[in-house]
């Protein structure tokens, strides 16, 4: 079994990959529950931003606190997993 860290790491890129496939980046702003944990995986509902890939270098060099205005809040939404055919998947909503 791998440490609870690398299962997270594992977990993380099963969001970075379905963000990548929305042509966007995925940034994380708090873990929201609902927890499922494998050997490998270790993965839970997460809130954040999905900034399309040719804004997210604008995204990066601002402050936490700026992520909260208007200008970004139509980007805020909940990643969440399901599994279909033992495949874990996510959902941007």
């Amino acid at each position: 079994m791998l440490s609870l860290s690398e299962r997270e790491k594992n977990g993380i890129k099963i969001i970075e990959k379905a963000a990548s496939k929305k042509n966007a980046h995925f940034f994380i702003d708090s873990g929201e529950g609902r927890e499922y944990s494998t050997d490998t995986i270790s993965i839970m509902n997460m809130s954040g931003w999905l900034i399309p890939t040719e804004r997210k270098s604008e995204f990066e060099t601002i402050s936490d606190d700026d992520r909260w205005n208007d200008t970004w809040d139509a980007f805020f939404c909940f990643a969440k997993w399901y599994i279909v055919d033992d495949e874990i998947l996510i959902d941007f909503s």
